[in-house]
């Protein structure tokens, strides 16, 4: 199989958008991404994660990325099968996170995360988190594409 298209893109100050398509349907790749409590058996990057209360709006969870302080997050705007947003406090500031899927023409789902700091934080995040973020998040989306795809072994956690 070749790779899927990836972009990723500066968007300005302290912006990213990563864009991965990966071979698993939409339905199967938002129960996968909504299960905060099991992120770090899929994501190599996440140390811990939980949220105790349902996916939607206003929920609030908490995670830890490998390498980085954790912290709490809420959840802004949930639109099953379509788009969830979350934001971080940040030092000044805020971290917010844009997920999006979209169907392609082979039954697969284009996956979008657009990354927004703001507050005088921006410019640090920019110079030390975004780089690395950037070059981290197609290898997240890439793993969450295989487990929704049923392509990794569920009970052989990646961390």
């Amino acid at each position: 199989m070749s790779r899927p298209a990836y972009i990723a893109e500066e968007l300005g100050d302290a912006r990213r958008r990563i864009c991965e398509e990966v071979p698993a349907a939409i339905g199967a790749v938002w129960q996968v991404w909504t299960d905060v409590n099991h992120w770090t058996d899929w994501d190599p990057h996440e140390e811990a994660a939980r949220l105790d209360a349902p996916f939607a709006t206003g929920a609030v969870g908490w995670v830890k990325p490998k390498g980085a302080p954790g912290g709490a997050f809420t959840l802004t705007l949930v639109e099953p099968e379509r788009r969830w947003c979350s934001r971080s406090k940040i030092p000044f500031g805020r971290l917010d996170f844009d997920h999006q899927l979209a169907p392609t023409t082979t039954g697969g789902t284009r996956v979008t995360v657009r990354i927004d700091a703001s507050g005088p934080f921006a410019p640090i995040f920019r110079l030390v988190f975004a780089p690395r973020m950037q070059r981290d998040l197609p290898q997240t989306i890439a793993a969450l594409g295989r487990r929704a795809a049923g392509q990794d072994n569920p009970d052989t956690p990646r961390r």
